[in-house]
Order: C-alpha cells, then sequence, then structure tokens
C-alpha cells in the first residue's frame, strides 16, 4: 500500500467511523432516519445531523423535511468522501454557515506517546447508574454550552444506548475530589475505539485533568482488544490530543442551519 493509499484509507476509516457512531441513535424512541449507500442522516432529539452525502440529486422539498425546531439546528458535517450534486451545494451555501472545523485524528492504541500516571484524587469510572449518568450529562451540556432544555433528551438518548449497546459503546466520568470533571463516550467498531463527546466542567479545567481522562480512556480500550484509537478534535482540544499522541488523517467541516 503506497503512502497517499495508506493516508487515504486511514482518513475513511476515521469517517465511517463517526458516521456508524451517530447512526446509532437511529434506534433510539421517536428518531428518524436516511440511511442509504448515498446519504446518511439521523434526527433524534436533539440531535440533528447529516453525516454522509455522495453526489445526491435530492429534491429541495426533500433537504427542507430534514429541518425542524426540535432540538439543535440541522449540521451538516462534510468529511473526505462527501461529494455534493449541484442542488445539495447550492441549499448548504443558502442555508447553512460554517460552525466549525473539526480534525480527524488517530493513534495506535499500543504506541502512546506516555504511560498513564494516576492523578491524586482523580478516578474515572463507567457510567452505570441512573445518578452517574444525570451527571455524565450536567457535565456534557455545561462542557459543550448546550441548552439546559436538552437534558431530558440527552438523558432518554443516552439511557436507552446505553441499555442496548452494553458491548460496543460506553460512557465514562470522571471525578476529581468526588466531583465530576471529565466526560466522555468509547465506542468500539472492528476492533477501532473511538472517542467521543469529550468534555470537561468549566471550573475543572487547566488542571491537566483531560489529559489523564484520554490516558485512562486509551488503556480501557487496549483492555477491550482495540488496536487504534480515533476521534474528531475541535481546534480547542487539538493540542490536548497531540499530547497524548494523536496524529492529524483527515479534516472535516460542519455547518449549521441558518435558514433564511
Amino acid at each position: 500500500m503506497t503512502v497517499k493509499s495508506q493516508e487515504e484509507y486511514i482518513a475513511k476509516f476515521t469517517e465511517e467511523h463517526l458516521i456508524k457512531h451517530w447512526m446509532i441513535f437511529k434506534s433510539t424512541q421517536g428518531s428518524k432516519s436516511i440511511d442509504s449507500d448515498y446519504f446518511k442522516h439521523v434526527s433524534a432529539n436533539p440531535y440533528n445531523r447529516v453525516l454522509y452525502a455522495n453526489q445526491l440529486e435530492i429534491e429541495e422539498s426533500e433537504l427542507k423535511k430534514l429541518l425542524h425546531n426540535e432540538g439543535e439546528p440541522l449540521l451538516w458535517i462534510i468529511g473526505p468522501s462527501t461529494k455534493l450534486s449541484d442542488t445539495d451545494k447550492s441549499f448548504l451555501e443558502e442555508n447553512f454557515n460554517l460552525y466549525q472545523e473539526w480534525t480527524g485524528m488517530g493513534l495506535s492504541v499500543n504506541r502512546t506517546k506516555s504511560k498513564n500516571e494516576k492523578r491524586l484524587g482523580f478516578d474515572i469510572k463507567r457510567v452505570n447508574s441512573e445518578t452517574e449518568l444525570k451527571e455524565w450529562i450536567d457535565v456534557y451540556v455545561e462542557g459543550y454550552q448546550k441548552p439546559i432544555a436538552y437534558k431530558s433528551a440527552l438523558y432518554n438518548r443516552y439511557k436507552q444506548i446505553m441499555n442496548s449497546d452494553q458491548d460496543h459503546y460506553h460512557l465514562y466520568i470522571g471525578y476529581f475530589n468526588n466531583k465530576p470533571a471529565v466526560v466522555g463516550s468509547l465506542f468500539m467498531n472492528d476492533g477501532i475505539a473511538g472517542l467521543y463527546c469529550i468534555t470537561t466542567a468549566h471550573n475543572m479545567r487547566r488542571k491537566g485533568l483531560a489529559t489523564n481522562y484520554l490516558k485512562s480512556i486509551l488503556q480501557i480500550a487496549s483492555q477491550q482488544g482495540a488496536s487504534d484509537c480515533i476521534l474528531h478534535a475541535t481546534e480547542a482540544g487539538k493540542l490536548i490530543y497531540e499530547k497524548v499522541g494523536f496524529i492529524t488523517n483527515s479534516s472535516f467541516q460542519v455547518y449549521a442551519f441558518i435558514g433564511k
């Protein structure tokens, strides 16, 4: 395999992992989705996301059906293999603004830069109870600055996923001095670990807790048989991931619906 083809392969499975992660939510109650070879979308309040589009000639009226007032605005994620038709591009340009840019990153689980040194007062555990899930949601909502009104819907979604996919989808919460500090999820697929929804409570930042959390999760992923780990970083989190050993392999643009 040439260097270029290897890079393309890594970028492809980083994108595919992200799509599979968010499509898990289509199995939750009240969700709607389109899951074809050409277009992938999931609406599971409060999430509403286009994950992939490949030269799909779709009427604007059909695209507008993806829009609703429940939860977050529609986010359209453009990954390495996304190919938009002229119709799609026109709709995107007229109705969306660039919201975020994500960096696809990965590492070999057994080749992390350093061993995890346990931080005094910091403990990490898998979310297993309703109380722990509520704590997880509290940190997630605060860390990502999501509306407090989303908490109930998020709780219901993640509770269903925890109960239905216990072998592949786990939530973890890090406590510092017995207070919820860092949260995230670990999604295992075909021997590849994916880290999602990682954030730190505002009053717990700049303490090195996120780095400790990441190293702990990587150890857990290794114990579960993962060969590699991927994630999709915002600019704010990229430096932390690089310090742990993650290397950039792809880029994503995320557009948010603004309407007319």
